[in-house]
């Protein structure tokens, strides 16, 4: 579903995807994943990830569409906790939502796609 919506929506705009896993979905200008075995270029806590395109004002522009697909359930946090202990990850899935969801808002340019999917996923309330 991520894959149909962002090809069909985005085919020329800036993705930023903060949780991206091991996708190779080339729209995404800005993917990120906490995880070294992935082939993501950038590998910081999706928090840390955001701050840095905010604070560095790298983009120039908004992005044209945020993905929140967290791939986390609690059983799998405690995994990622446990893997990755000196990461800026909050111990409280609401509040890593949360957090992420509203440094995504701040990014995503008027207009925008917003796409959350993910059985945690909840929607950006915008």
């Amino acid at each position: 579903m991520r894959n149909h919506l962002t090809l069909t929506q985005m085919s020329a705009g800036i993705v930023v995807d903060p949780f991206a896993g091991s996708s190779t979905v080339g729209l995404s200008k800005y993917r990120n994943d906490i995880d070294p075995l992935t082939s993501q270029a950038n590998h910081r806590s999706a928090h840390d990830f955001l701050a840095d395109l905010i604070n560095a004002k790298r983009m120039g522009e908004q992005g044209d569409a945020i993905v929140f697909d967290p791939p986390l359930n609690l059983s799998e946090a405690r995994q990622w906790w446990r893997r990755f202990p000196s990461a800026d990850i909050p111990k409280s899935l609401p509040r890593l939502y949360r957090l992420v969801k509203d440094q995504l808002v701040t990014i995503l340019r008027a207009r925008g796609v917003g796409i959350c999917v993910g059985r945690s996923s909840t929607g950006f309330g915008l």
